[in-house]
C-alpha cells in the first residue's frame, strides 16, 4: 500500500497520454508548469489505498500550497502521523 507522498507522486508525476485531433483552429494556453505536475490547493486522493503519511520532509515540500486534503476511503490507521 502506498504512503500519502507515494500516492501524490503517482497521481501528479506521470505524463498525460491523451492525444486529441481537431480540424478547427484552436487557441492554446501553455502554463509555465503542467497542470498535471502542479499539486492543487484542494488535494483529493480518495480510495488510493494510502496506509501512512510517508516522509515528513517530502510531504512538506510536496504540499506547500495544499489547504484542504481529502483522504476518504483509504487505509490510514495512525492519525498521529
Amino acid at each position: 500500500m502506498p504512503s500519502l507522498s507515494e500516492a501524490i507522486h503517482k497521481k501528479y508525476d506521470k505524463e498525460s497520454d491523451v492525444c486529441v485531433k481537431f480540424d478547427l483552429p484552436v487557441e492554446i494556453y501553455v502554463p509555465k508548469i503542467s497542470p498535471r505536475k502542479s499539486i492543487p490547493s484542494l488535494l483529493v486522493l480518495n480510495d488510493c489505498d494510502i496506509d501512512s503519511a510517508g516522509d515528513e520532509h517530502e510531504l512538506d515540500h510536496l504540499c506547500q500550497i495544499v489547504e484542504e486534503l481529502d483522504l476518504a476511503q483509504n487505509k490510514l490507521e495512525k492519525w498521529a502521523e
